[in-house]
């Protein structure tokens, strides 16, 4: 045992000798569940509610009331409970002050934007509570340090609520059964603490869209080695990305973009990550060499467009991902890479690629003949779908529908979005710097088709470029919108892994709690 474990124990000790003012914990038979879930009813208006199925009804039992269900603990036999209410028009209070209701496992009001109030500080009496999704409520004011000693919690989902103080706080790193975290658009500021990276289970961290949440990204985040979703995105990140972060071995999906000042190259050992299937680092200011993707056997995904990367696309670009009949998206416009596209891509079958606004000087012929390529386009304009030839351009930098490719006597490469004049540039840049100012940051998934010119190239005397980071086309969106993070269905959830500690049916104490102010609240089970 380590000197910080000692201490702590010794002071755990010194409050069960010195600690006067005990209260006790309680378990709920289904009489007591009922009066908890008429407070519940009462509290948020359950009587405007879209659906209130079997609510209040005495002769049904609660686990058929809509948006309830009730579970077995595995390990301790007694029953817990979940409610699942989202999207149903409550308004008024989640009644924590009021409640009893010691066996609530989880609790979901997502999207019920009359929700008011606070997280109160006895959320600590919560002991059973392992799912908390309260996002896209108008709950407000700061996180209360009760919520940190809830040591089963392993989703807290606070998405768009309005939080203050400290929301990412160093004591998340206490809730060591985390395995979700969902904090974006909770306008977080500071730096991201390394204690929240010592959560070990962690499959899903969602941080995106707090601008002003920035400084480096820790290397800690290769201790998360479980994690699979890592949404960073609209951040304040400064330097590098730390090399740990593609050393997870079941990283699924990354999102590092509109990181403005993230620099530094992509690790070449992100061509090791076999189950990434999303990627978007786009509108950094990225620099270095494009990987190849090689190992990602599954990826569909991939955007890292309004960056410095530079050379070829390699040649065995994604060699290793699937090519059936699922859409394979990759977006790397508007940087410098030079060459022809790779056409070993001529193994897919269904592919959308967006190389527009570099210096391109070859398109295969065989890839010109993919007829589903770029959303079936290739069928009908052949090689413009892909990229407008040399010697002309127009604002997408490839043929569509509704845009085809204007001739211009002064063309240098394939996919140009306005028609230059003077010599054609040669060199790529040394330093790229990115403007916070990149267009709009979208609240949904969208498309923008208008570009309203091609970033500042250097001239042969220039060592530096200066870029305006106008909007990129992107095949189905420009902005990937990670503020959608999937749903927590609660109703159907499998409470066993971790046992709460509830006790046998019918109200009765259980165990001590020590609760006066100098005293750590502690469960005790006899």
């Amino acid at each position: 045992m380590n000197g910080r474990n000692v201490a702590l124990l010794g002071s755990l000790i010194l409050s069960l000798l010195t600690c006067d003012n005990i209260v006790y914990a309680e378990t709920c038979d289904e009489s007591c569940v009922r009066d908890a879930l008429s407070t519940f009813f009462e509290s948020t208006g359950g009587e405007g509610w879209k659906n209130s199925e079997n609510w209040l009804d005495n002769n049904v039992p609660v686990e058929q009331w809509f948006g309830i269900s009730k579970n077995i603990d595995a390990v301790s036999n007694e029953p817990i409970y979940n409610i699942f209410i989202t999207s149903n028009n409550l308004i008024g209070t989640i009644p924590f002050d009021e409640w009893v209701f010691p066996n609530l496992a989880g609790l979901n009001v997502q999207n019920n934007y009359g929700i008011v109030g606070t997280i109160p500080e006895n959320i600590s009496s919560f002991t059973s509570l392992k799912r908390l999704v309260l996002r896209d409520t108008k709950i407000t004011g700061p996180l209360p340090s009760g919520l940190f000693s809830l040591s089963l919690l392993r989703v807290a989902d606070l998405k768009s609520v309005d939080l203050t103080g400290s929301v990412i706080s160093p004591d998340w790193g206490l809730l060591t059964n985390l395995k979700e975290l969902h904090l974006q658009g909770t306008g977080s500021i500071g730096g991201i603490p390394t204690e929240l990276f010592e959560l070990r289970k962690m499959e899903k961290l969602n941080l995106s869209n707090n601008p002003n949440l920035g400084g480096r990204l820790p290397s800690k985040i290769g201790n998360m080695r479980l994690l699979k979703i890592a949404n960073l995105d609209r951040l304040g990140l400064i330097g590098s990305m730390p090399s740990t972060l593609f050393d997870l071995p079941d990283l699924e999906e990354i999102n590092l973009s509109r990181n403005y000042n993230l620099e530094g190259t992509i690790p070449d050992t992100v061509n090791n990550l076999s189950m990434l299937k999303k990627v978007n680092i786009g509108f950094c200011s990225l620099t270095g060499s494009l990987p190849a993707f090689s190992g990602s056997e599954m990826l569909t995904s991939l955007k890292i467009p309004r960056n410095g990367l530079s050379g070829s696309v390699p040649e065995n670009f994604l060699q290793r991902s699937s090519v059936s009949a699922e859409l394979v998206t990759v977006d790397i416009a508007a940087n410098w890479f030079t060459g022809s596209i790779p056409e070993s891509l001529d193994r897919f079958d269904n592919f959308f690629i967006n190389l527009s606004n570099n210096w391109i000087e070859g398109v295969p012929q065989a890839l010109c003949e993919k007829e589903m390529w770029m959303d079936g386009l290739v069928s009908q304009y052949g090689c413009n779908a892909l990229l407008c030839p040399i010697g002309t351009y127009n604002a997408m930098g490839r043929q569509t529908a509704d845009a085809v490719c204007e001739d211009c006597a002064n063309g240098c490469y394939y996919g140009e979005l306005t028609c230059k004049t003077g010599p054609c540039p040669t060199n790529s840049p040394t330093t790229i710097t990115m403007s916070p100012t990149a267009g709009p940051i979208s609240s949904s998934d969208k498309l923008i088709t208008s570009i309203p010119s091609s970033p500042q190239i250097a001239s042969p005397t220039e060592s530096k470029v200066q870029t305006s980071a106008p909007p990129i086309a992107s095949p189905t969106e420009n902005i990937i919108q990670t503020t959608k993070s999937p749903v927590i269905d609660d109703s159907n959830a499998d409470d066993s892994t971790v046992a709460a500690p509830i006790p046998a049916a019918g109200v009765k104490s259980i165990g001590v709690v020590l609760v006066p102010h100098f005293c750590t609240s502690l469960t005790l089970l006899l």
